[in-house]
Parts: structure tokens; C-alpha cells; sequence
């Protein structure tokens, strides 16, 4: 029976909602306006949508194919900026022409930052990392960051766990043909990123190559991790309000996002309590260097635990997707341009002919100086298929 406090209760969530709910949207026109009359002056296109609602609607009717949905819109604009409504959010301008692009990441990085949306939406997921932050705090980690990129140490262990891992996707790979069994390159290539960077950043193997072909990987973290990367373009997707709300009641897919932060966090401070005890031991100095080791070398006395963590986890999240992202899109590119595919193997055969003859199993990074072809190749599938990003005008 529904009772009186019941009754109350609900009442009072629903004022809370409704409040809450009011208070966004009116946030939301104000800022709307002033953008408005920002557009309008400098007359930017902007593809037909709906009163109020703008392209909500559209977007989520194609969220499956998004991309193409994306490309649509920018060649009726043909090639110029356009404007992107979602109900609750500031309007986005979509830039895709190269001249555009250069001016907003190299010539005026200054001015156009994550904006404070963005960095609302990725702070569950970076933290105060490099990939959450902007300003200061943005260029102090690109320091340390550049730093221990550049150090031998990090270089020597990044090849190395490259090559063993590439060479154990290559025996997955012949023994699939042995067995003229077909597989996912996708599911492949993620288990080989998720190997690379797990190894590289926490010192742990996950061996996700090491399991069965045509079952995904299994392992709690990943699937933590993938559970990110679903929640973080959910909330790119809706109004502010509306994942703010989700998030405030743990609904939907916030609430996964609250479990899955909780298995991330656990496991990376098992890690890091890991790799300060074994760095205040005797025998630290022969232990074998991970990023989480590094970092905590290399940050000053002032920073705490959470920061590293930070650190580590936005170069796996960072790293992670983009890297199987770019490898899916560069093998599908080979094989519908067999030309540029029979030019690769020729660059190969002719500037690292010990790879072909099986003298050389792997090559090191420094091989892969020899193949410019090769370099231009993949630089082209990132250009055709780049990892979207945003940003807004300080």
C-alpha cells in the first residue's frame, strides 16, 4: 500500500528533479543566446533542424554510424564550419577543413582549449590528467610527459614489449592459417593494444593474445575500461542535464560507470602500492621500469598518489582505442588499395630484406626508420580516419 511518507518522499525527488532540471536548462539558454549572436554575426551554416530540440533527435537516430552521419552534414556544408545543435548542450561548431584544424591545434592552441563541458564530461575518466586538463596544468604534464618519452629507459621498454607481443600476434596469426580458420583483426589487434599498453604502463600481462581467438578478452579491467569509453561517448552524446541527472541517481549506464571505476581504482593502486614498495627496496635498482615507476621518479615530492594514477591511466585510455582504432582502419585500407599494399612489401623486401629471409623476427623501432613508405601510409589512414577531438575558445 502506498503510504502517506511514500507519498512524500516521492514528492520531494520530484521537486529536487524538477528543480535541478529547471536550473540546467535555463543555464543553458543564457549561454545559448550569447553563442547565437556570435554565429549569426560571423553567418555560419547550419543544417536544417528542429525548434528547441535542434539536432537531438537526428543524432540519436544515428548514433550507430555517427561518423557518416558527421560526413554528411560537413559536405552539404561543403567543406565550411557548421553549426551542431543538441538540446541542453552550447552550440558546437564542426570544423573539417585542414586550414581550420591548423588553426585551432597549432596556430591559436592557445586560445581554443577543452572547454569547461569537456571537461566535465572526461573527468571521471582522466581526472586531472593530461587529456582532462587545460592550461597550466596541461602544459606542466606535456613537460613531464615529453621528458619520459625521451628517456632511453622508457624507449628501450616500449620496444621491447612491442616486439614480443607482435610476435606472439604473429604466431596467433599463423596458426590461424595453418587451420584456414578466419578471425576478427579488430578483436586481435584490441587484445594486442591492451597487452602493449597494460605491460608498458602497470608492469602487468594480461596475455590477451595468449587466450582463445574468437572469444573477446575477459578480464575485469578491460572491461572496466571499455565501459568508459561507452558511458564517455554516451555523455557526448546527451544534453548536460540529462547525464548529469543519471550520474546524481546511479542510472543507466552511470551506474555501470560507478562500478567500473571502482575495479580501475582498485586494481592501478594495487599496482602503484606495488611499485613504491619495490622501489623502496633494496633491489629497486635492478627492477624492471614501467611507466608507474618512471612517473613516480620523475614527478616532484608534491605529488600524491592520485596524480600518478592519473598520470598512467590517460596514457592507457588515451592510448588504448586510438591505437586498435588506427591499426583496423590501416588494414582495411591495405586491402582495399592493393597497390599501395604491393609497394609496402617491396619497400620491405628492399630496405629490411633480414625480415623477410626470417633473420630478423621483429623489427625495432629504429628498423622501421627505414620504411618512409610504409610511414607515409599509415600517416595518410590517420588523416582519412582521425580520433575526433574538441575544442572551445577561452
Amino acid at each position: 500500500m502506498w503510504t502517506l511518507s511514500q507519498h512524500d518522499a516521492a514528492a520531494a525527488i520530484a521537486f529536487v528533479i524538477v528543480v535541478y532540471v529547471g536550473w540546467n536548462v535555463a543555464s543553458s539558454v543564457v549561454a545559448r543566446r550569447a553563442v547565437n549572436k556570435v554565429l549569426a554575426d560571423q553567418v555560419i551554416y547550419e543544417p536544417p533542424s528542429l525548434p528547441v530540440l535542434g539536432h537531438t533527435l537526428e543524432l540519436a537516430n544515428n548514433k550507430d554510424h555517427l561518423h557518416d552521419w558527421f560526413t554528411e552534414k560537413s559536405l552539404a556544408a561543403g567543406g565550411r564550419p557548421w553549426v551542431l545543435r543538441i538540446i541542453g548542450r552550447p552550440p558546437t561548431l564542426v570544423l573539417t577543413s585542414p586550414k581550420e584544424i591548423e588553426e585551432v591545434f597549432k596556430t591559436h592552441v592557445n586560445i581554443f582549449e577543452k572547454g569547461p563541458d569537456i571537461r566535465e564530461i572526461g573527468y571521471d575518466f582522466f581526472g586531472e590528467g593530461i587529456v582532462g586538463v587545460d592550461g597550466e596544468k596541461w602544459r606542466q604534464q606535456r613537460r613531464t610527459a615529453s621528458h619520459l618519452f625521451s628517456m632511453n629507459m622508457l624507449k628501450d621498454k616500449m620496444d621491447a614489449v612491442v616486439i614480443e607481443k607482435s610476435l606472439q600476434l604473429r604466431d596467433v596469426l599463423a596458426e590461424c592459417a595453418r587451420l584456414n580458420k578466419p578471425v576478427s583483426m579488430k578483436s586481435l589487434l584490441s587484445k594486442l593494444s591492451s597487452d602493449v599498453f597494460t605491460k608498458i604502463g602497470f608492469g602487468v600481462d594480461l596475455n590477451g593474445l595468449g587466450g582463445d581467438v574468437d572469444v573477446e578478452m575477459e578480464h575485469s579491467f578491460i572491461k572496466a575500461v571499455e565501459t568508459f569509453g561507452y558511458v564517455f561517448q554516451s555523455r557526448l552524446q546527451s544534453p548536460m542535464w540529462l547525464w548529469r541527472l543519471k550520474k546524481r541517481f546511479g542510472l543507466a549506464e552511470e551506474g555501470e560507470l560507478r562500478k567500473a571505476k571502482k575495479i580501475v581504482h582498485d586494481l592501478v593502486m594495487e599496482i602503484m602500492k606495488k611499485s613504491i614498495t619495490d622501489k623502496n627496496a633494496a633491489t629497486s635498482s635492478k627492477q624492471e621500469k614501467d611507466l608507474i615507476t618512471l612517473f613516480m621518479d620523475t614527478m616532484d615530492s608534491t605529488a600524491d598518489v592520485m596524480e600518478v594514477r592519473n598520470a598512467v591511466m590517460n596514457f592507457f585510455l588515451a592510448g588504448k582505442d586510438t591505437t586498435t582504432f588506427s591499426m583496423s582502419w590501416m588494414i582495411v585500407n591495405m586491402n582495399r588499395y592493393p597497390r599501395v599494399l604491393d609497394k609496402i612489401r617491396a619497400e620491405i623486401n628492399s630496405n629490411l630484406p633480414e625480415l623477410v629471409s626470417g633473420e630478423l623476427e621483429a623489427p625495432s623501432m629504429s628498423d622501421l626508420q627505414k620504411l618512409p613508405y610504409l610511414e607515409a601510409a599509415m600517416r595518410e589512414s590517420l588523416r582519412l580516419y582521425m580520433a575526433t577531438v574538441h575544442r572551445a575558445p577561452n
